[in-house]
């Protein structure tokens, strides 16, 4: 398996996501628990830290096999969330990107540059030619670090996004595409 590690700045590096941020990453979940179950489906599913193990086995799984990208976004050596490209279709050089966050990393731009700086990455090596990033129409800052990071916002889909109550939402759909 590859290791990716890109520095965004000094203090921000985004780095493959191993095993042993399993523990870290889960303290983050469930300090968080408030602000992702709105946002997040798989927030009830991640109640130990064995589930956040088991969520990061079975990723490593899909990068092996190139099917998703999963690294770990740290802030002045603090694991700070994830980020990812999942949906990878090989035949059309295209993927979705998902992202989290901790609330005690957020409102400091540190996202817009995280997603900017994985595009650049999906975009010069790993050849694709788009990136699809879906927000939810109530999550103004996620919308708005789509746009500041690059993307164009393409449309509403309905009923698209299921939040962790079973409850779904219309997506805005964004799309940044590689034109070099």
């Amino acid at each position: 398996m590859k290791t990716i590690k890109i520095k965004v700045t000094p203090e921000l590096v985004l780095r493959s996501t191993v095993t042993t941020d399993a523990v870290d990453l889960f303290r983050l979940i469930d300090d968080n628990r408030d602000q992702l179950k709105q946002w997040m489906p798989w927030e009830p599913l991640t109640k130990t830290i064995k589930d956040e193990l088991a969520f990061i086995q079975v990723s490593q799984m899909k990068v092996r096999k190139n099917q998703l990208v999963l690294l770990t976004i740290e802030y002045m050596g603090h694991v700070a969330g994830m980020i990812d490209i999942h949906s990878i279709n090989p035949s059309l050089a295209q993927g979705e990107i998902g992202y989290w966050l901790g609330k005690d990393f957020q409102h400091q731009h540190l996202m817009q540059q995280v997603v900017n700086a994985l595009s650049i990455y999906a975009f010069t090596n790993l050849k694709m030619h788009r990136l699809n990033l879906y927000t939810d129409v109530e999550n103004q800052a996620s919308h708005h670090v789509a746009l500041n990071a690059g993307f164009k916002e393409e449309g509403r889909l309905v009923e698209y996004l299921k939040d962790a109550s079973g409850q779904f939402h219309d997506a805005l759909i964004h799309g940044r595409v590689n034109h070099n």
